[in-house]
């Protein structure tokens, strides 16, 4: 990926690198069927393209309490890690 963006004097590889993996991390990954971010953090990073397209929230990312919230992100969490499992 860094090839793909560095300048042809290879001086900027590290200007660069905070997007791309920004970008390596938001990507699926065949191996697991889920991207980095999901697996670690339950969720996917909203990128500034979200602040444009709108509010991208669905209402099972909202909870009515911090009980709520907590239960809801385990239960996804457990969800993407038992289908990372079967996939690797």
């Amino acid at each position: 990926m860094i090839g793909k963006v560095v300048r042809h004097d290879q001086r900027n590889w590290n200007e660069c690198l905070p997007t791309i993996m920004a970008a390596y991390r938001a990507a699926k990954h065949e191996s697991t069927g889920y991207s980095p971010n999901r697996i670690v953090l339950g969720h996917e990073n909203r990128a500034p393209l979200d602040l444009v397209i709108g509010d991208v929230l669905t209402e099972e990312d909202r909870s009515e309490s911090y009980d709520g919230y907590v239960y809801g992100k385990l239960q996804r969490m457990n969800e993407c890690y038992t289908i990372a499992r079967e996939h690797l």
